[in-house]
């Protein structure tokens, strides 16, 4: 899909709109290989593990697809309870600029996009 401004798109949205291979879930080397990805493209800022959150640039994020969003939050939550050594796996998505939730991921109870529950100021 073709990003609606300026800003940088991930150019390479069909591979976070689809699930990924079971065997690359539970291996870290892989998972930081996506992470890579996501700092590449200039999505992703930083990564707490201990705190389950994961910074993210709403430059490239707001030109986005839900299915691609989702993809992200999945790729974050599995990288970061790899990096804990947890098997409960989510993440908060939070903007990088001023701490904003933009979603949440969990593998038990899926995706929440917050960007839709929010109020006409902004909050």
């Amino acid at each position: 899909r073709a990003a609606t401004s300026n800003a940088p798109s991930l150019g390479w949205t069909h591979r976070f709109a689809s699930l990924p291979a079971l065997d690359t879930d539970t291996n870290l080397v892989a998972q930081e290989a996506e992470v890579e990805l996501l700092r590449g493209v200039g999505l992703l800022g930083e990564v707490r593990p201990d705190q389950n959150e994961a910074l993210i640039r709403t430059n490239v994020w707001n030109n986005e697809s839900l299915a691609v969003r989702r993809g992200v939050g999945r790729t974050l939550a599995f990288y970061v309870g790899l990096k804990k050594g947890s098997n409960t796996r989510w993440v908060h998505l939070l903007d990088a600029d001023t701490g904003q939730r933009l979603a949440r991921y969990s593998e038990s109870s899926g995706y929440t996009d917050f960007s839709s529950l929010r109020r006409p100021d902004g909050r």
